[in-house]
């Protein structure tokens, strides 16, 4: 129980963590498209 939970937290975490690291790399216009939902 507890164990998936952390996976599950580590996960989310991790994608995070690449979409901050994607957005501050990449051009933003092939960033954009690809996260439409997604606005900060």
């Amino acid at each position: 129980m507890f164990a998936a939970v952390d996976v599950a937290a580590m996960g989310q975490r991790l994608s995070s963590m690449l979409l901050i690291s994607a957005l501050e790399v990449g051009p933003p216009d092939v960033i954009e498209p690809l996260f439409p939902v997604i606005r900060f």
